[in-house]
Order: C-alpha cells, then structure tokens, then sequence
C-alpha cells in the first residue's frame, strides 16, 4: 500500500510527540544525538509496519530499553529507507543472499540548520530513485518569526529552486530540536 503525503504527515506527527515524551528517559537525558536518532528509529519502524510491513527495513535502530545498546547497525544509503528484495544464489558454493533492488521510500534528515548540512542531505534524495521519499529538517530558532523565515526559506529553495529535480511524491518535515521544545509547533508539507 502506498501512503499518501497526509498519512506520513500524521505518522511524523505521532512519532514526534511520543519521541518527545521520552526524551528524560535516562539514555536520552543528555544525548541529543540518540533522541534524534529514536525519533528516525521509531518514525522507520511505523512507517514500514503500516505501509511496507512485506519489506525490508533499513535503519539503525534505537530502542527505548535502557538495557539495550544504544545504537543497533542498520541504516543503509540513507538515515533510514525501505527496499524490495530478492535472493540470489551461487551454485557452485550452493549460498544465498538477499540483494535490495528497490528503494521503497528513503528519508534523510538534517538537525544542523545550515545550508551546507542541507545541501549534502537533501541532495541524496534528489540522486536517489526512491519511489517515495521525505526529508526532516530541524529548527533551533528561538522566536516564532525566526521559525517562519527559516521554513519560508527553505520551501523557497525546494519550491522554486529545486522544483525541476523533485519528484512529486515528497514529504519536507520542519520539527523542533529535541532540546529546544519551547518550540510549541512544527509543520509538515507534501510537495
């Protein structure tokens, strides 16, 4: 099943919050880096179950378990994508593997607001050949209207200056730095 822009809107949606909520979980308290990591982690995980669960799923995953390591290998090409697959086999060792050979859906994401830090991750989206991707960009702007300019923007630039490079089933995710949530509100757009 193939989600629409709205239903991985709302599963951004959901996966934040709840990240969010556990951000004084001990593991998190103090390392920014692995709540951003849980958020991607978990926001993998709902997207593959609802939409690609016959898939394979390419992540480094977080868990929440204090027990558990903190980061578990995964991610392949992208911070997170979902391929199709098959086995090949060689005969003469008589061995099998699974080789990906479709890039479902591919998300990159980006907590650095820099231009730079944007250009080198966005970029990979639009080289990619992923029938579906989407792509999270942080905000650590202390005022409302910092917030405002900073997405205005960058939908400037993915709107008007990349426009001819974007593929029409995209997602761009502006969410608060997980450290700075005085930040009440975070915005979604399918492009």
């Amino acid at each position: 099943m193939r989600p629409s822009n709205n239903e991985i809107a709302e599963i951004i949606d959901f996966v934040f919050i709840d990240a969010f909520k556990k951000r004084h979980i001990k593991k998190f308290a103090h390392n920014n880096s692995l709540r951003s990591s849980y958020f991607l982690s978990s926001l993998a995980k709902a997207i593959h179950l609802k939409f690609f669960p016959e898939s394979k799923l390419n992540v480094q995953l977080v868990s929440e378990n204090e027990t558990d390591s903190e980061r578990e290998g995964g991610e392949w090409l992208y911070d997170f994508c979902i391929t199709s697959q098959m086995q090949i086999h060689d005969e003469k060792e008589l061995g099998k593997a699974a080789i990906n050979t479709n890039v479902l859906f591919a998300c990159e994401s980006e907590f650095d607001t820099s231009l730079k830090s944007f250009a080198v991750d966005f970029a990979k989206l639009i080289c990619s050949n992923a029938s579906q991707y989407c792509y999270i960009q942080g905000l650590n702007q202390i005022t409302n209207a910092g917030r405002e300019n900073f997405i205005d923007g960058r939908l400037y630039i993915i709107r008007e200056q990349l426009k001819d490079l974007i593929k029409d089933d995209f997602v761009v995710a502006f969410v608060p730095s997980l450290v700075r949530f005085q930040i009440k509100k975070w915005k979604v757009f399918g492009i």
